[in-house]
Protein backbone atom coordinates (compact mmCIF):
# COMPACT_ATOMS: atom_id res chain seq x y z
CA UNK A 1 0.00 0.00 0.00
CA UNK A 2 1.21 3.20 -0.68
CA UNK A 3 -1.10 5.90 0.84
CA UNK A 4 -3.32 5.87 3.67
CA UNK A 5 -5.58 8.96 3.60
CA UNK A 6 -6.82 9.45 6.83
CA UNK A 7 -10.11 11.50 7.24
CA UNK A 8 -11.97 12.95 10.54
CA UNK A 9 -15.52 14.01 10.53
CA UNK A 10 -17.90 15.82 11.93
CA UNK A 11 -20.72 17.18 10.91
CA UNK A 12 -19.26 17.01 7.47
CA UNK A 13 -22.32 15.42 5.45
CA UNK A 14 -22.27 18.95 2.66
CA UNK A 15 -18.57 18.59 2.01
CA UNK A 16 -17.82 14.56 2.76
CA UNK A 17 -18.34 13.25 -0.76
CA UNK A 18 -16.77 15.65 -2.57
CA UNK A 19 -13.36 14.50 -0.29
CA UNK A 20 -13.88 10.76 -0.92
CA UNK A 21 -14.57 11.21 -4.54
CA UNK A 22 -11.49 13.41 -4.92
CA UNK A 23 -9.13 10.84 -3.25
CA UNK A 24 -10.94 7.54 -5.06
CA UNK A 25 -10.38 9.08 -8.47
CA UNK A 26 -6.35 9.53 -7.67
CA UNK A 27 -4.23 6.99 -10.30
CA UNK A 28 -0.82 5.12 -10.56
CA UNK A 29 -1.15 4.57 -6.17
CA UNK A 30 -2.69 2.11 -4.13
CA UNK A 31 -4.81 3.85 -1.13
CA UNK A 32 -6.70 3.10 1.19
CA UNK A 33 -9.10 5.43 2.77
CA UNK A 34 -10.27 5.42 6.39
CA UNK A 35 -12.96 7.51 8.07
CA UNK A 36 -13.10 8.22 11.45
CA UNK A 37 -16.84 10.03 12.53
CA UNK A 38 -16.36 11.89 15.73
CA UNK A 39 -20.12 11.39 16.56
CA UNK A 40 -21.76 13.55 13.70
CA UNK A 41 -25.12 14.58 14.53
CA UNK A 42 -26.12 15.23 10.63
CA UNK A 43 -25.92 12.92 7.71
CA UNK A 44 -22.08 12.64 7.60
CA UNK A 45 -22.66 8.58 7.98
CA UNK A 46 -25.62 8.21 5.53
CA UNK A 47 -23.50 10.09 2.85
CA UNK A 48 -20.17 7.57 3.54
CA UNK A 49 -22.11 4.42 2.65
CA UNK A 50 -22.42 4.09 -0.98
CA UNK A 51 -18.38 4.28 -0.64
CA UNK A 52 -18.48 1.23 2.07
CA UNK A 53 -16.26 -1.07 1.58
CA UNK A 54 -14.03 0.65 -0.77
CA UNK A 55 -13.80 3.47 2.80
CA UNK A 56 -12.82 2.05 5.96
CA UNK A 57 -15.60 4.28 8.36
CA UNK A 58 -15.37 3.91 12.18
CA UNK A 59 -18.00 6.07 14.25
CA UNK A 60 -17.14 6.85 17.18
CA UNK A 61 -19.78 7.35 20.07
CA UNK A 62 -18.34 10.49 21.10
CA UNK A 63 -16.07 13.33 19.62
CA UNK A 64 -12.26 12.60 21.08
CA UNK A 65 -10.66 15.69 18.93
CA UNK A 66 -9.27 16.04 15.83
CA UNK A 67 -5.11 14.07 16.86
CA UNK A 68 -6.91 10.82 18.92
CA UNK A 69 -8.79 10.62 16.03
CA UNK A 70 -6.35 10.30 13.54
CA UNK A 71 -4.09 8.23 15.27
CA UNK A 72 -6.69 5.97 15.51
CA UNK A 73 -6.94 5.73 12.10
CA UNK A 74 -3.86 5.32 11.25
CA UNK A 75 -2.95 2.67 13.99
CA UNK A 76 -2.99 -0.08 11.87
CA UNK A 77 -2.59 1.75 8.92
CA UNK A 78 -1.10 0.07 5.80
CA UNK A 79 0.76 3.04 3.61
CA UNK A 80 4.09 3.99 3.70
CA UNK A 81 2.81 7.55 3.91
CA UNK A 82 -0.07 9.23 5.45
CA UNK A 83 -2.15 11.74 4.40
CA UNK A 84 -3.81 13.77 6.71
CA UNK A 85 -6.76 15.44 5.05
CA UNK A 86 -9.84 17.38 6.21
CA UNK A 87 -13.23 16.31 4.85
CA UNK A 88 -13.69 19.31 3.34
CA UNK A 89 -11.04 19.38 1.37
CA UNK A 90 -10.23 17.72 -1.95
CA UNK A 91 -7.65 16.57 -4.74
CA UNK A 92 -8.05 18.69 -7.87
CA UNK A 93 -5.91 16.47 -9.59
CA UNK A 94 -5.79 12.86 -10.39
CA UNK A 95 -2.34 12.53 -9.82
CA UNK A 96 -1.68 14.73 -6.62
CA UNK A 97 -0.85 11.66 -4.42
CA UNK A 98 1.66 10.40 -7.06
CA UNK A 99 3.52 13.71 -7.00
CA UNK A 100 3.54 14.36 -3.12
CA UNK A 101 4.68 10.96 -3.48
CA UNK A 102 7.44 11.71 -5.92
CA UNK A 103 8.05 15.17 -3.82
CA UNK A 104 9.29 12.82 -1.13
CA UNK A 105 11.21 11.19 -2.73
CA UNK A 106 13.11 14.00 -4.30
CA UNK A 107 13.14 14.97 -0.92
CA UNK A 108 14.34 12.63 1.90
CA UNK A 109 15.45 14.96 4.59
CA UNK A 110 11.27 15.93 4.55
CA UNK A 111 9.35 14.24 6.95
CA UNK A 112 6.16 15.92 5.95
CA UNK A 113 5.36 18.01 3.05
CA UNK A 114 2.27 20.33 2.44
CA UNK A 115 0.97 21.02 -0.76
CA UNK A 116 -0.72 24.08 -2.22
CA UNK A 117 -3.66 25.08 -0.66
CA UNK A 118 -6.19 27.19 -3.21
CA UNK A 119 -8.26 30.07 -1.68
CA UNK A 120 -6.02 30.71 0.59
CA UNK A 121 -4.53 33.27 1.52
CA UNK A 122 -0.69 33.94 1.80
CA UNK A 123 0.95 30.41 2.25
CA UNK A 124 0.20 27.02 4.17
CA UNK A 125 3.36 27.19 6.35
CA UNK A 126 4.58 29.87 8.86
CA UNK A 127 8.69 29.61 9.65
CA UNK A 128 8.44 30.81 13.22
CA UNK A 129 5.91 29.15 16.06
CA UNK A 130 3.50 31.39 18.16
CA UNK A 131 5.00 33.92 20.61
CA UNK A 132 8.66 32.53 19.70
CA UNK A 133 10.46 36.15 18.64
CA UNK A 134 8.75 37.03 22.75
CA UNK A 135 11.32 34.26 24.21
CA UNK A 136 13.86 35.02 26.55
CA UNK A 137 16.30 32.38 25.41
CA UNK A 138 16.60 31.20 21.77
CA UNK A 139 15.03 27.55 20.59
CA UNK A 140 17.18 25.06 20.04
CA UNK A 141 18.40 24.96 16.27
CA UNK A 142 15.73 22.79 13.74
CA UNK A 143 16.45 21.65 9.99
CA UNK A 144 14.71 23.30 7.55
CA UNK A 145 13.28 26.64 7.40
CA UNK A 146 9.28 26.00 7.74
CA UNK A 147 8.14 25.46 11.56
CA UNK A 148 4.82 24.23 10.88
CA UNK A 149 2.53 23.87 8.25
CA UNK A 150 -1.42 24.16 7.86
CA UNK A 151 -3.30 21.01 9.66
CA UNK A 152 -6.00 20.64 6.71
CA UNK A 153 -3.48 19.00 4.35
CA UNK A 154 -0.58 17.30 5.66
CA UNK A 155 1.66 14.33 3.78
CA UNK A 156 3.71 12.77 5.92
CA UNK A 157 5.75 9.74 6.42
CA UNK A 158 4.85 6.58 7.93
CA UNK A 159 8.43 6.13 9.70
CA UNK A 160 8.32 9.62 10.61
CA UNK A 161 4.79 10.03 12.35
CA UNK A 162 5.73 6.58 14.35
CA UNK A 163 9.19 7.93 15.32
CA UNK A 164 7.31 10.98 17.24
CA UNK A 165 4.90 8.46 18.23
CA UNK A 166 1.77 10.26 15.80
CA UNK A 167 -0.69 13.48 17.33
CA UNK A 168 -0.11 14.39 21.06
CA UNK A 169 -3.62 13.43 21.99
CA UNK A 170 -3.95 16.37 24.85
CA UNK A 171 -4.58 18.75 21.68
CA UNK A 172 -7.92 18.89 21.02
CA UNK A 173 -8.67 20.70 18.46
CA UNK A 174 -6.34 23.32 17.27
CA UNK A 175 -2.36 23.48 17.45
CA UNK A 176 -2.13 19.95 17.31
CA UNK A 177 -0.22 20.26 13.72
CA UNK A 178 1.85 22.75 15.11
CA UNK A 179 3.21 20.28 17.99
CA UNK A 180 3.33 17.33 15.45
CA UNK A 181 5.32 19.79 13.18
CA UNK A 182 7.82 20.76 16.23
CA UNK A 183 8.40 17.46 17.29
CA UNK A 184 9.37 16.21 13.79
CA UNK A 185 11.62 19.07 13.78
CA UNK A 186 12.92 18.37 16.75
CA UNK A 187 13.63 14.63 15.72
CA UNK A 188 15.61 15.57 13.13
CA UNK A 189 13.42 16.06 9.96
CA UNK A 190 12.63 18.64 7.79
CA UNK A 191 9.25 19.96 6.68
CA UNK A 192 8.67 20.84 2.87
CA UNK A 193 6.09 22.64 0.92
CA UNK A 194 5.12 21.52 -2.63
CA UNK A 195 3.63 24.78 -4.47
CA UNK A 196 3.20 22.46 -7.74
CA UNK A 197 0.30 20.17 -5.73
CA UNK A 198 -2.76 22.12 -5.13
CA UNK A 199 -5.23 20.94 -2.72
CA UNK A 200 -8.59 22.65 -2.23
CA UNK A 201 -9.90 23.73 0.78
CA UNK A 202 -12.91 25.45 2.00
CA UNK A 203 -12.01 26.45 6.15
CA UNK A 204 -14.18 26.59 8.98
CA UNK A 205 -16.57 23.82 8.49
CA UNK A 206 -16.22 21.56 11.83
CA UNK A 207 -16.92 24.90 13.72
CA UNK A 208 -19.26 26.25 11.34
CA UNK A 209 -22.53 26.12 13.79
CA UNK A 210 -20.23 26.72 16.78
CA UNK A 211 -20.54 30.71 18.79
CA UNK A 212 -17.62 32.45 17.95
CA UNK A 213 -16.61 33.13 21.39
CA UNK A 214 -16.07 29.54 22.15
CA UNK A 215 -14.11 28.83 18.94
CA UNK A 216 -11.49 30.95 19.79
CA UNK A 217 -11.67 29.71 23.62
CA UNK A 218 -11.04 26.32 21.70
CA UNK A 219 -8.03 27.95 19.76
CA UNK A 220 -6.40 29.49 22.98
CA UNK A 221 -6.28 26.29 24.77
CA UNK A 222 -4.52 24.70 22.24
CA UNK A 223 -2.11 27.70 22.27
CA UNK A 224 -1.67 27.54 25.95
CA UNK A 225 -0.77 23.88 25.52
CA UNK A 226 2.01 24.33 22.93
CA UNK A 227 3.36 26.85 25.34
CA UNK A 228 3.23 24.65 28.53
CA UNK A 229 5.01 21.63 26.49
CA UNK A 230 7.78 23.44 24.20
CA UNK A 231 8.50 26.67 26.32
CA UNK A 232 10.11 27.47 29.91
CA UNK A 233 7.61 28.35 32.50
CA UNK A 234 8.97 31.64 32.78
CA UNK A 235 8.06 32.42 28.94
CA UNK A 236 4.68 30.88 28.96
CA UNK A 237 3.97 33.24 31.98
CA UNK A 238 5.22 36.02 30.39
CA UNK A 239 3.47 35.19 27.12
CA UNK A 240 -0.07 34.88 28.74
CA UNK A 241 0.75 38.23 30.78
CA UNK A 242 1.12 39.50 27.09
CA UNK A 243 -1.62 37.97 25.83
CA UNK A 244 -3.35 39.51 28.37
CA UNK A 245 -2.70 42.82 28.23
CA UNK A 246 -3.44 42.65 24.39
CA UNK A 247 -7.12 41.66 25.25
CA UNK A 248 -7.73 44.13 27.47
CA UNK A 249 -6.28 46.95 25.28
CA UNK A 250 -8.47 45.63 22.57
CA UNK A 251 -11.56 45.29 24.14
CA UNK A 252 -11.43 48.85 25.54
CA UNK A 253 -10.57 50.01 22.42
CA UNK A 254 -13.54 47.92 20.92
CA UNK A 255 -16.50 49.99 23.44
CA UNK A 256 -15.42 52.89 21.83
CA UNK A 257 -16.61 51.97 18.26
CA UNK A 258 -19.86 51.14 16.54
CA UNK A 259 -21.71 48.33 16.65
CA UNK A 260 -21.38 46.09 13.42
CA UNK A 261 -20.77 41.92 12.64
CA UNK A 262 -17.45 42.86 12.47
CA UNK A 263 -17.01 44.35 16.14
CA UNK A 264 -19.03 41.16 17.45
CA UNK A 265 -15.93 39.19 15.92
CA UNK A 266 -13.41 40.87 17.04
CA UNK A 267 -15.09 40.96 20.76
CA UNK A 268 -15.59 37.48 20.92
CA UNK A 269 -11.90 36.91 20.26
CA UNK A 270 -10.63 39.23 22.97
CA UNK A 271 -13.04 38.58 25.52
CA UNK A 272 -11.97 34.22 24.79
CA UNK A 273 -8.40 35.26 24.77
CA UNK A 274 -8.83 37.67 28.07
CA UNK A 275 -11.23 34.66 29.75
CA UNK A 276 -8.67 32.07 28.62
CA UNK A 277 -5.69 33.89 30.47
CA UNK A 278 -7.49 34.05 33.54
CA UNK A 279 -8.93 30.51 33.69
CA UNK A 280 -5.06 29.31 33.21
CA UNK A 281 -4.16 30.97 36.08
CA UNK A 282 -6.76 30.17 38.28
CA UNK A 283 -6.42 26.24 37.28
CA UNK A 284 -3.86 24.05 39.12
CA UNK A 285 -0.49 23.55 37.78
Amino acid sequence: MDVTVSIVTYNSADCIVGCVESVLAQIDVAVEIVVIDNASRDATLEKLKPFQPRVKVVANPDNVGFGRAHNQALRAAQGSFYFVLNPDAWLGRPDTLKTLMAEMASHPAWGLATPAIEGMEGLPYQNSYPGQKHLSQALPAMPGDIAWVLGASMFVRKCAFEQVQGFDEQFFLYSEETDLCFRLRSAGFELGYAPEVRVGHRGGDSEKSSPPYEVWKRKQAGVFRFFEKHYSLRDTRRLLNRDLRLARFRLAMLWLTGAGRRKAAKVAKYRAMRDSVLEYRRSPR
